[in-house]
């Protein structure tokens, strides 16, 4: 049975998502992901896929993921890599001098950037236009218009193209006289049916302030590490999926080595698997403390092994000289 302890409030759609930990099977498979997938552009989208799979197992709502847009799915990514791992990445990265540099990445830090980087859209003098008996409501695009910003990469189609056929991807409704039609419901020619309706000057207005948006978030540094500041948030060319490998990132072979000590300590290993990371390196603190203790009896107990001989190393000499033996 699943318990879902934790919840997160999503600033755009002011949806709520609540939550688990993902498991230690689950950061298996995320982490071996990594390799699986390559960098190329056409398996970016297969990863982002692959992942999205995965963290639908931690969600009371399954179709949650359906009404919530990019940068909200990436901020509750975050928080629940936070919240089942921890704040901080650590990397050995490979500097000039071809020796091992240790890097640390706060994920609170990047949260907060991202965040910042795409409030524009969240202010309602941003995101929403009026015109005559019209109010249309514009928001960053939903999950499932990644799939379009895919089909745009694979076919070698510029931003700039791929902006221009994407507007209607950042309607977040239309509505006329009090009449509200939701964008999110329909599929993709169907919107841009409903955009192309519109009047030129509300047209005009979406483009302006999605372009005055997505330039605060295309030249925002969301890392504060100088490897990884040229990273940008930018998900016409699906590159933010990166950021994503990154936080699930983890060193397979230390992972089966947990797991394996682990089950040598009494715990079976559907135990483990089932257990969030953060508590089998709450399990790893108890059992080196406990180790740590045992090694420190076991040296008491040589050294009173050593004073034993010696003194009886004592007694045996005093004797062949004819004294007596201290006592």
């Amino acid at each position: 049975m699943n318990f879902y302890n934790y919840s997160v409030d999503l600033p755009f759609t002011k949806n709520k998502i609540a939550f688990r930990e993902y498991n230690t099977k689950e950061q298996l498979f995320l982490s071996k992901a990594n390799f699986t997938h390559s960098n190329d552009k056409e398996s970016l989208y297969d990863y982002f896929l692959f992942v999205k799979k995965v963290i639908e197992n931690c969600l009371e709502d399954k179709e949650i993921l359906k009404k919530i847009n990019v940068i909200e799915y990436v901020l509750f990514l975050v928080k629940l890599r936070i919240v089942s791992v921890g704040s901080t990445i650590e990397l050995l990265l490979n500097n000039n001098q071809k020796e091992k540099t240790k890097v640390h990445i706060d994920l609170k830090n990047y949260l907060l950037k991202l965040y910042k980087a795409s409030e524009f859209l969240e202010k309602e003098e941003n995101n929403l236009i009026f015109y005559k008996n019209i109010k249309v409501k514009i928001n960053w695009p939903s999950l499932s218009s990644l799939e379009f910003f895919s089909k745009m990469v694979l076919n070698n189609k510029s931003q700039y193209e791929i902006f221009n056929n994407s507007i209607q991807e950042y309607v977040e409704f239309i509505e006329i006289e009090n009449k509200k039609i939701i964008l999110n419901k329909f599929d993709f020619k169907q919107k841009i049916n409903l955009v192309d309706n519109l009047n030129l000057k509300i047209k005009n207005q979406i483009q302006e302030k999605v372009i005055e948006a997505l330039k605060i978030l295309f030249e925002a540094e969301v890392f504060d590490v100088g490897e990884f500041k040229k990273q940008k948030f930018n998900f016409y060319n699906l590159t933010f999926v990166d950021h994503l490998k990154l936080f699930f990132s983890y060193d397979v072979k230390s992972l089966y080595q947990e797991i394996y000590l682990l089950a040598t300590c009494n715990l079976t290993p559907e135990y483990v698997l089932d257990i969030s990371p953060s508590e089998r390196k709450l399990y790893f603190n108890i059992i080196e403390k406990h180790k740590k203790s045992q090694d420190k009896s076991s040296e008491r107990v040589d050294i009173l092994q050593s004073n034993t001989n010696i003194s009886n190393d004592v007694k045996n000499l005093a004797s062949e000289f004819g004294d007596v033996p201290p006592t």
